[in-house]
């Protein structure tokens, strides 16, 4: 069974015909009704292994279309009343920006580098390079270079640890501080319960960073952090798309090419991201660029904030 696919609280399908031997079909109903509709379909058992597989209706999808449904059974003969685990192949990556799309930290984000630069090179503090849409080794390494200091592997990495234990050590102050964004928990919650939706991040922060951020905030039981790319994967936040496909497509067996990657963010660089992927991209104004400036990036699709779910449904569902 590939990891990751099958999912608690997936629905389990029950047997409702004659007993079924190999190579035979038999009509199954999903019970209780849950993310795929009640309606009546068919599977078949493979010959060589215990494996079935049905396409079943979804109501979460436009009339007509269908999702690949895999079922494992016990054994190779099937009776009424046996039930089946269900595991539904994702079709879409949405991979979430975190700041300023999911939530802010107010100020903190500055602080960090504030507190961790004087004790790693012990000296003060003067200059924080541009952080809107880059990654966080982009950030350092510039940070390095006004604070005149050589961005080797070695003084970037030191700088990156330091930023770590800050964020570790300030987890309480940033739950205090910061907040998630409107519509963001209401869109995660949602999105987590479409077996078709598998949601990871893409993210300029630290991957530890980005874990502290989440959790403080109790955001990452809703998106799968092995199926993200983060600020310490590259440079070149463009690069992170392909980063998390890749990941993504070894966890659950699907491929997410083209525009079956999704990104969610909120500035010009996230939408560059995604156009140089060939993914779509869903721009939010929660931080410093707005609605028509994101416009013009090239987004896809421009959002004031998530706090409309059906829209923010449609756009990724559709």
């Amino acid at each position: 069974m590939l990891p990751g696919c099958v999912r608690r609280g997936d629905p389990a399908l029950d047997v409702v015909a004659e007993p079924l031997g190999v190579g035979r079909s038999v009509p199954v109903m999903n019970s209780p009704p849950g993310r795929i509709s009640p309606v009546l379909t068919r599977f078949t058992v493979d010959r060589s292994s215990p494996i079935a597989l049905a396409i079943a209706k979804s109501d979460r999808r436009p009339a007509g279309s269908a999702a690949l449904v895999t079922l494992f059974a016990s054994n190779m003969t099937l009776k009424p009343g046996d039930r089946l685990g269900i595991m539904i192949t994702p079709r879409v990556l949405v991979l979430w920006d975190i700041d300023h799309t999911l939530l802010q930290s107010r100020g903190m984000g500055r602080e960090m580098y504030e507190r961790a630069l004087p004790l790693v090179f012990g000296r003060p503090f003067a200059e924080l390079a541009e952080v809107s849409g880059r990654t966080e080794l982009d950030i350092i390494a510039e940070t390095l270079v006004l604070h005149g200091i050589e961005p080797t592997t070695e003084h970037v990495d030191r700088l990156a640890r330091a930023l770590t234990a800050s964020y570790e050590a300030g987890r309480e102050e940033l739950a205090e501080r910061g907040r998630v964004l409107p519509g963001a928990r209401e869109a995660l919650t949602s999105l987590a319960e479409e077996p078709a939706v598998r949601q990871g991040v893409l993210t300029g922060n630290l991957r530890a960073v980005a874990r502290v951020k989440l959790r403080v905030f109790a955001l990452d039981q809703y998106v799968d952090l092995e199926c993200s790319a983060y600020g310490d994967d590259h440079r070149d936040r463009a690069e992170l798309v392909d980063i998390a496909r890749a990941r993504a497509a070894e966890r659950v067996g699907a491929e997410f090419t083209g525009l079956r990657t999704v990104l969610i963010g909120d500035t010009p660089r996230d939408v560059e991201a995604a156009r140089a992927a060939g993914a779509r991209v869903i721009a939010v104004a929660g931080g410093q660029s707005d609605l028509d400036e994101l416009r013009k990036a090239g987004a896809d699709d421009v959002l004031a904030d998530l706090r409309d779910l059906p829209t923010v449904r449609r756009l990724l569902l559709a």
